[in-house]
């Protein structure tokens, strides 16, 4: 009986020291929980993220926006239509400001 009762003894040991690993772990979650809550009720009380309440405000900025990324799209359809006349165009008036330069 004596060896059972060791093993039964080696057992619940484990299991409590386990048990207060989980519940020291436990604990510092919900110490920082806590924290990451306060700073998130903080960050949201800051008056920047009030900002943007204004819908006429939002508006602007929205078209401004809008009008941004318009200019952008142009800018990329005329980069893609590069043709290879483009090209030949660059490097002859290249060729010729090299002309005029030598003969002046």
């Amino acid at each position: 009986m004596q060896p059972i009762n060791c093993e039964i003894n080696e057992v619940i040991n484990k299991f409590q020291s386990e048990e207060k690993n989980l519940e020291e772990q436990l604990k510092k979650c919900k110490i920082e929980s806590e924290k990451n809550h306060h700073l998130n009720l903080q960050r949201i009380q800051t008056p920047k993220r009030l900002l943007y309440i204004n819908n006429e405000e939002a508006w602007n900025r929205n078209q401004k926006l809008l009008k941004k990324l318009e200019m952008s799209r142009a800018r990329l359809r005329t980069l893609t239509s590069f043709t290879p006349t483009d090209q030949e165009f660059r490097e002859r008036a290249a060729f010729y400001c090299k002309f005029l330069d030598s003969n002046c």
